[in-house]
């Protein structure tokens, strides 16, 4: 999901609130989303959030998905396992 697309969820839900904690809820809120650099600064800052295993594991299982099918990101995905 694109930055815009979260920000745009997160208005618009309630369920952000229901799975995270107030931190997370607070800082998601707080946070620019309209700032140079934003995708980065972003994933920086909730990072603290999130199990770094658990993450690595879904992003290498979706990155297969897609390459087994056929999707147009092969170069991301690549580059992904490149910096893995």
């Amino acid at each position: 999901m694109s930055l815009e697309d979260f920000e745009k969820w997160l208005y618009g839900s309630q369920a952000l609130s229901d799975m995270m904690g107030e931190n997370f809820v607070f800082d998601a809120f707080a946070f620019s989303y309209k700032q140079d650099g934003a995708k980065y600064l972003f994933e920086h800052s909730m990072s603290k959030y999130l199990d770094q295993d658990e993450f690595m594991l879904w992003k290498i299982k979706s990155n297969l998905k897609d390459l087994v099918a056929g999707k147009s990101n092969r170069d991301r995905i690549l580059d992904d396992f490149y910096r893995l």
